[in-house]
């Protein structure tokens, strides 16, 4: 649906990678590849003008390391991302201490 928040989950196996993103509603994997790795960002990079509400990486064992590795790029997003997510908990709570 047009103005729902975009929200991005992705779940880091050792041969896959399987990518969530809420505006498509659907799954999509990718192989733990190079070239695959390379698909993945691209389409992050993609989505960007959609302004993600939420990326959640998620990984055991370290095997994200790799991937966030791999490209800054994702490592950018991801700390753009939780500095704004940051600035809006911030607020929230300056919103809540000005109600009380």
């Amino acid at each position: 649906m047009h103005g729902d928040p975009v929200i991005v989950g992705i779940d880091v196996a050792k041969a896959k990678l399987d990518i969530f993103i809420s505006q498509a509603e659907r799954i999509e994997q990718y192989a733990y590849q190079p070239e695959e790795v390379r698909c993945l960002l691209q389409t992050l990079q993609a989505l960007q003008a959609a302004q993600p509400e939420l990326i959640v990486l998620e990984a055991t064992g370290g095997l994200e390391r790799r991937l966030v590795a791999r490209r800054r790029q994702l490592v950018d997003m991801l700390v753009a991302e939780r500095l704004r997510l940051q600035q809006a908990l911030s607020k929230a709570v300056r919103r809540t201490r000005f109600k009380n």
